[in-house]
């Protein structure tokens, strides 16, 4: 089903590029209190969460029976973005707890392996969802993820359908088509973004020795990619046995998988999204009787900023996603 939102942007940030700059430059970070804690994989590699508990729950709360929502960020964030700590600081205020996932490499220390993360790589997420209905059997598990991280929650719900426990989830500004997202992302003021997150991500494999020496490249030939397209073609595929970026993007683009979908899912979109072009919204006929798409005229890029008062903006992700999830587990 595709609604319309109730989402109004602030008169003094309008068009979905201010939409989209303003949380990361202007808004004011306030971690929850929490703690952190490194999960180790079979594999030799480690996983990182920050969890975020209500105080109520800090001392003893494996014997509680209160939600936990996990959060999947985007390309190269972290608990350090700011949608992670507003939305983190609303969950533990419901009373629920709150953890931010970390892909390999995104905590702030290198991962041992030659892996990364990528839209369609679930198997951490599937540990991590294991490890949390293991430790806490009797608290209901949910799921947001923006971007990247929201399409590895799509690939997973669509993929896992009915063969999960967890009870449902929310998606933000997802690049439901890779192909589409790539070749967008590379025109006009799109490409600040574009070379924000690559400046980030050659950084991270020039200091790598194991990605350096597993893909065969040198650090010249690192800096010398300038496109999504060329990392995920040179980086991305190799690493994760794609034949190509073609491969990678045919076979983790999310949008395929939203028919499978067997769990509660909301997806919030903006049509003014600079990570993308309205042809990656789905029709009515792709999405299964659980999903959700809730499409917002703006909004840009896991932005979503309203309110009249350029001295108080208000977040309606802030507002909306508990506002859902609230109603999830009533049901």
């Amino acid at each position: 089903m595709i609604v319309e939102s109730q989402f109004k942007p602030a008169w003094w940030l309008k068009g979905g590029n201010l939409q989209t700059c303003y949380p990361s430059l202007f808004r004011k970070k306030s971690l929850p209190n929490g703690c952190w804690k490194r999960l180790e994989l079979a594999d030799g590699d480690f996983l990182d969460l920050f969890i975020a508990e209500p105080e109520a729950y800090a001392g003893d709360y494996t014997s509680e029976n209160a939600p936990i929502i996990v959060l999947l960020h985007g390309l190269e964030g972290s608990i350090h973005s700011s949608y992670a700590h507003g939305l983190l600081s609303q969950f533990v205020k419901q009373g629920w707890g709150g953890i931010q996932m970390h892909f390999r490499g995104c905590s702030g220390e290198p991962n041992r392996n030659a892996r990364a993360y990528h839209s369609g790589e679930i198997e951490d997420f599937t540990y991590v969802l294991n490890w949390l209905i293991e430790q806490y059997p009797n608290r209901p598990v949910a799921a947001v993820g923006f971007s990247l991280g929201g399409s590895v929650l799509l690939n997973y719900l669509g993929k896992k359908r009915q063969e999960t426990r967890l009870v449902g989830g929310v998606a933000v500004s997802v690049p439901l088509q890779l192909d589409i997202s790539g070749a967008r992302i590379n025109q006009g003021f799109s490409r600040a973004y574009q070379k924000m997150l690559l400046d980030s991500l050659r950084e991270k494999i020039r200091n790598n020795e194991v990605l350096l020496e597993r893909l065969q490249l040198s650090k010249q030939d690192v800096d010398e990619i300038s496109s999504f397209y060329h990392f995920d073609d040179k980086i991305t595929a190799p690493l994760h046995d794609f034949a190509s970026a073609d491969d990678y993007y045919q076979k983790s683009s999310a949008r395929q998988y939203l028919i499978n979908i067997e769990k509660p899912t909301l997806i919030i979109h903006a049509k003014d999204d600079p990570f993308m072009t309205v042809e990656v919204i789905p029709t009515e006929a792709e999405l299964s009787a659980e999903v959700t798409f809730e499409l917002c005229n703006s909004g840009g890029h896991v932005g979503f900023v309203s309110g009249n008062n350029p001295l108080q903006p208000e977040y309606f992700l802030e507002t909306r996603i508990p506002q859902y999830f609230a109603q999830l587990f009533e049901r």
